[in-house]
């Protein structure tokens, strides 16, 4: 009988130490970059303006290209180039997000 109780008893310790484990939480922000890393800037690409899409290969990643219609997501990045075309395809704005 002595071995069942510490078989149970045994289990059930375990089942709190993992319910607690379950319960912390580590709170993580967004990674961030030194001001050293962050590539956007848009001033840069002011001659691309008027140009084909195609031209904006040249631009350091991170980067995205917002054509008309397009969804975009509602986060800010820094480092990240937003190339805006028009129906036909030329750059009409270049900014930083």
């Amino acid at each position: 009988m002595s071995f069942m109780y510490a078989l149970r008893s045994g289990f059930g310790l375990c089942l709190i130490g993992v319910g607690l484990m379950s319960c912390s939480t580590v709170e993580e922000g967004p990674p961030t970059r030194p001001a050293a890393e962050q590539t956007c800037a848009p001033g840069a690409h002011e001659a691309l303006l008027g140009a084909s899409v195609a031209a904006a290969a040249d631009i350091a990643d991170p980067k995205r290209i917002v054509r008309p219609g397009s969804a975009l997501t509602m986060d800010y990045r820094p480092d990240r180039t937003n190339i805006e075309a028009d129906e036909s395809g030329r750059i009409t704005r270049i900014w930083c997000g």
